[in-house]
This record gives C-alpha cells, structure tokens and sequence, in this order.
C-alpha cells in the first residue's frame, strides 16, 4: 500500500536549453554604427536642401534682374510694336515666359487696341500660372490668371469673334474654378469655331 502522507521523490529535469552569452560590447557598437549613419545620411539631405534652396533663390534673383533690365531696354528701344510681339513670340516659343509677357506688355503699352499682343499676353500669363506649382505661391498664380484674363477680355472687346481668345479664356475661368464663364466661353470657342467651317 502506498502511503500518501510518503514524502515524493524529487525528479530534476535537466536544462538541456542553450544559454546564448551576449556580447554587449558587440552591441553597443553595432547601434552606435547605426546611429553615426543614420546622423551622416541626416546631414547629408539637409545640406542638399540648403544648397537647393540657395540656387533656386539665385536663380530667381537672376531671373528677376532679368527681366528689369530686359524690360528697361523694351522702354528704351527704338522696336516697332510688332517687333517687340515678334521677340515675344520667340521668348515665348524658348519657353521665356517671363521675358515674353514683358515684350506682349511693352507692345500692348504702346497700342492698346492691338488683338494679338493681348490675346499673347494673356496666353503668356495663363502659362506662368499653370507652371506655378509650387503651393507657397498661390498668391502668383492668382494674380497671373487675373492678369491672363483682363488681356483676354480686352483681346475679346477689340475682336468678339476670335474663337481662339475664348479658348484661352475657358481655360483660364477653368483654373480660376469659374465652371459658370469656363462654360459660357467654351461654349461661344465651339460655336465661332464651327462657324468659321
């Protein structure tokens, strides 16, 4: 008979698990490697910015002379109208937005009622505003789709049945989020433009 009140054997199970030692010098310098990389790579990215965000401002400064000087000598120049709009047309096919809306300006200064030089210039300012991505400038952006659309309009008063002066001007109301006017001269750009066939 067993006696139930009989102290029981003790059985030992061995630990047959491995013990793994850490090497935390190993360690230690493995995260401060990391860390010495990562602080690298940080600087590095900073340091491209800056050097970014400086040529993108002496660009800009450049640009900006520029166009003063280049408008100066428009002022100053013995030019034709249509010369100038002729310079403006080769800015503008060289993609020199700036510079062209200055000439179409200059042209536009010394004959108002000249339909080309408008409709150029408000082509000119549409453009800049839609290369003008960057959001920091939507202030620019507006002010040249405002610019786009009085020269547009005027192009529209000196010749209502220009279908192209509307196609350019549904497009600026259509960046201006003006569906009402983007329609209405979509609308009159189709119309003329069929007409003329």
């Amino acid at each position: 008979m067993h006696d139930i009140f009989r102290p029981t054997t003790k059985i030992k199970i061995q630990n047959n698990q491995k013990k793994y030692n850490l090497n935390w010098n190993f360690v230690f310098y493995s995260i401060l490697a990391i860390l010495i990389i990562v602080i690298i790579f940080s600087l590095i990215s900073y340091f491209q910015k800056k050097l970014a965000s400086q040529y993108e401002h002496e660009i800009n400064t450049s640009q900006q002379e520029l166009s003063i000087q280049y408008k100066k000598i428009l002022e100053n120049s013995d030019l034709s109208t249509n010369e100038i709009i002729i310079q403006g047309l080769d800015l503008l096919k060289k993609n020199q937005l700036e510079l062209s809306v200055i000439a179409f300006e200059e042209s536009i200064k010394r004959d108002p009622e000249i339909r080309d030089a408008n409709i150029l210039a408000g082509y000119g300012f549409l453009h800049l505003a839609l290369n003008n991505n960057n959001t920091k400038n939507i202030e620019t952006k507006t002010d040249y789709l405002e610019k786009s659309k009085k020269y547009l309009k005027k192009a529209k008063e000196i010749d209502p049945i220009n279908p192209l002066t509307y196609q350019i001007l549904a497009l600026t109301y259509l960046q201006l989020n003006d569906e009402q006017n983007t329609k209405l001269c979509y609308n009159k750009f189709k119309e003329l433009k069929n007409s003329k066939n």
